[in-house]
Protein backbone atom coordinates (compact mmCIF):
# COMPACT_ATOMS: atom_id res chain seq x y z
CA UNK A 1 0.00 0.00 0.00
CA UNK A 2 1.29 3.60 -1.03
CA UNK A 3 -0.23 6.28 1.61
CA UNK A 4 0.32 9.83 0.35
CA UNK A 5 -0.94 12.60 2.44
CA UNK A 6 -1.72 16.25 0.79
CA UNK A 7 -2.22 19.73 1.93
CA UNK A 8 -0.96 22.81 2.05
CA UNK A 9 2.08 24.16 3.63
CA UNK A 10 1.97 23.87 7.05
CA UNK A 11 -1.70 21.49 7.31
CA UNK A 12 -0.38 18.75 9.18
CA UNK A 13 0.68 16.74 7.20
CA UNK A 14 3.92 15.62 8.66
CA UNK A 15 2.55 15.38 12.21
CA UNK A 16 0.15 12.68 10.49
CA UNK A 17 3.18 10.84 8.46
CA UNK A 18 5.38 10.63 12.03
CA UNK A 19 2.30 9.10 14.08
CA UNK A 20 1.15 6.87 11.26
CA UNK A 21 4.86 5.72 10.68
CA UNK A 22 4.57 4.99 14.13
CA UNK A 23 1.34 3.00 14.24
CA UNK A 24 2.07 1.21 10.86
CA UNK A 25 5.47 0.62 11.43
CA UNK A 26 6.00 1.53 7.67
CA UNK A 27 8.75 3.91 6.11
CA UNK A 28 7.89 7.70 6.68
CA UNK A 29 8.98 9.73 3.70
CA UNK A 30 8.71 13.24 2.33
CA UNK A 31 9.12 14.76 -0.76
CA UNK A 32 10.12 18.41 0.91
CA UNK A 33 13.56 16.66 2.28
CA UNK A 34 14.04 15.54 -1.58
CA UNK A 35 13.74 19.81 -2.51
CA UNK A 36 15.75 20.41 0.58
CA UNK A 37 18.27 18.29 -1.00
CA UNK A 38 18.34 19.22 -4.12
CA UNK A 39 18.50 23.06 -3.16
CA UNK A 40 21.17 22.16 -1.01
CA UNK A 41 23.56 20.82 -3.94
CA UNK A 42 22.70 23.29 -6.24
CA UNK A 43 23.66 25.46 -3.36
CA UNK A 44 20.59 27.34 -3.71
CA UNK A 45 18.90 29.39 -0.48
CA UNK A 46 16.80 27.29 1.70
CA UNK A 47 14.13 29.40 1.81
CA UNK A 48 10.26 28.37 2.11
CA UNK A 49 9.45 30.30 -1.23
CA UNK A 50 13.00 28.95 -2.59
CA UNK A 51 12.14 25.03 -2.33
CA UNK A 52 8.72 25.62 -3.13
CA UNK A 53 9.66 27.46 -6.58
CA UNK A 54 11.89 24.61 -6.85
CA UNK A 55 9.50 22.16 -6.41
CA UNK A 56 6.93 23.40 -8.74
CA UNK A 57 10.05 23.65 -11.41
CA UNK A 58 11.15 19.87 -11.06
CA UNK A 59 7.82 18.40 -11.22
CA UNK A 60 6.77 20.80 -14.57
CA UNK A 61 10.19 19.65 -15.98
CA UNK A 62 9.11 16.04 -15.68
CA UNK A 63 6.95 13.93 -12.68
CA UNK A 64 8.83 10.85 -14.08
CA UNK A 65 12.09 12.37 -13.36
CA UNK A 66 11.04 13.87 -10.31
CA UNK A 67 9.07 10.57 -9.03
CA UNK A 68 12.23 8.37 -9.77
CA UNK A 69 15.04 10.90 -7.94
CA UNK A 70 12.06 10.65 -4.85
CA UNK A 71 12.18 6.98 -4.80
CA UNK A 72 16.06 6.33 -5.49
CA UNK A 73 16.67 9.31 -2.40
CA UNK A 74 14.30 7.40 -0.49
CA UNK A 75 16.21 3.96 -0.96
CA UNK A 76 12.02 2.10 -1.70
CA UNK A 77 10.38 1.02 -4.73
CA UNK A 78 6.99 1.91 -5.34
CA UNK A 79 5.54 -1.54 -4.92
CA UNK A 80 6.43 -0.72 -1.64
CA UNK A 81 4.09 -0.61 1.87
CA UNK A 82 5.32 3.28 2.33
CA UNK A 83 3.62 6.64 3.30
CA UNK A 84 4.56 9.77 1.23
CA UNK A 85 4.08 13.14 2.91
CA UNK A 86 3.73 16.29 1.09
CA UNK A 87 2.34 15.59 -1.88
CA UNK A 88 1.36 18.48 -4.05
CA UNK A 89 0.83 18.37 -7.70
CA UNK A 90 -0.94 16.04 -9.38
CA UNK A 91 0.90 14.94 -12.16
CA UNK A 92 3.06 13.16 -9.70
CA UNK A 93 0.02 11.28 -8.17
CA UNK A 94 -1.13 10.67 -11.68
CA UNK A 95 2.51 9.52 -12.84
CA UNK A 96 2.93 7.01 -8.93
CA UNK A 97 -0.60 5.64 -9.99
CA UNK A 98 0.77 4.95 -13.65
CA UNK A 99 3.99 3.66 -12.16
CA UNK A 100 3.13 1.39 -9.22
CA UNK A 101 1.23 -1.83 -8.63
CA UNK A 102 0.34 -0.88 -5.07
CA UNK A 103 -2.79 -0.04 -4.20
CA UNK A 104 -2.94 3.80 -3.76
CA UNK A 105 -4.78 6.09 -0.91
CA UNK A 106 -4.34 9.65 -0.90
CA UNK A 107 -5.33 11.60 2.26
CA UNK A 108 -6.24 15.38 2.11
CA UNK A 109 -5.24 17.36 5.37
CA UNK A 110 -7.29 19.99 5.14
CA UNK A 111 -6.80 22.94 8.58
CA UNK A 112 -8.94 26.19 8.50
CA UNK A 113 -7.48 29.32 7.82
CA UNK A 114 -6.91 30.67 11.43
CA UNK A 115 -4.91 27.94 12.63
CA UNK A 116 -2.69 27.87 9.08
CA UNK A 117 -1.92 31.74 9.68
CA UNK A 118 -1.04 30.86 12.94
CA UNK A 119 1.11 27.55 12.05
CA UNK A 120 2.98 30.34 9.35
CA UNK A 121 4.03 32.66 11.71
CA UNK A 122 5.22 30.42 13.74
CA UNK A 123 7.46 29.15 11.13
CA UNK A 124 8.54 32.76 9.95
CA UNK A 125 6.81 31.95 6.57
CA UNK A 126 4.26 34.21 5.16
CA UNK A 127 0.76 32.96 4.89
CA UNK A 128 -0.39 34.80 2.16
CA UNK A 129 1.69 34.02 -0.44
CA UNK A 130 1.84 30.11 0.35
CA UNK A 131 -1.88 30.54 -0.14
CA UNK A 132 -1.35 32.34 -3.93
CA UNK A 133 1.23 30.46 -4.81
CA UNK A 134 0.94 27.68 -7.78
CA UNK A 135 1.55 24.71 -5.41
CA UNK A 136 -0.68 25.73 -2.83
CA UNK A 137 -3.09 26.09 -5.23
CA UNK A 138 -2.43 22.50 -6.94
CA UNK A 139 -3.48 21.28 -3.76
CA UNK A 140 -6.39 23.31 -3.55
CA UNK A 141 -7.83 22.91 -7.13
CA UNK A 142 -6.46 19.42 -8.50
CA UNK A 143 -5.84 17.03 -5.47
CA UNK A 144 -8.87 17.21 -3.62
CA UNK A 145 -10.80 15.83 -5.99
CA UNK A 146 -8.85 12.71 -5.77
CA UNK A 147 -8.91 12.35 -2.06
CA UNK A 148 -10.37 8.97 -0.67
CA UNK A 149 -10.10 10.30 2.43
CA UNK A 150 -10.25 13.90 4.34
CA UNK A 151 -8.95 14.51 7.59
CA UNK A 152 -8.81 17.78 9.36
CA UNK A 153 -5.17 18.97 10.07
CA UNK A 154 -6.81 21.11 13.62
CA UNK A 155 -7.84 17.54 15.04
CA UNK A 156 -5.61 15.58 17.35
CA UNK A 157 -3.32 12.98 15.09
CA UNK A 158 -4.65 10.70 16.59
CA UNK A 159 -8.09 11.02 15.89
CA UNK A 160 -7.20 11.36 12.54
CA UNK A 161 -4.46 8.32 12.42
CA UNK A 162 -7.60 5.65 13.40
CA UNK A 163 -9.60 7.78 10.55
CA UNK A 164 -6.77 6.89 7.95
CA UNK A 165 -5.86 3.48 9.40
CA UNK A 166 -9.91 2.18 9.26
CA UNK A 167 -9.63 3.46 4.91
CA UNK A 168 -6.49 1.02 4.87
CA UNK A 169 -8.20 -1.40 6.32
CA UNK A 170 -5.35 -2.61 8.46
Amino acid sequence: MILLLAGVSKSGKSHVAKHLSEITDWPRVSFGNLVRRIAEERELPATFESLQELGQRLVEESPSDFLNSAFEFWGVTSDSDVIIDGLRHKAVFDELSKKSNRPIKLVLVETRESELRKRHEEAGTDFDSARTGVVDLNVDDKLAAEAHLVVDGCEPSSHNCERIISLLDL
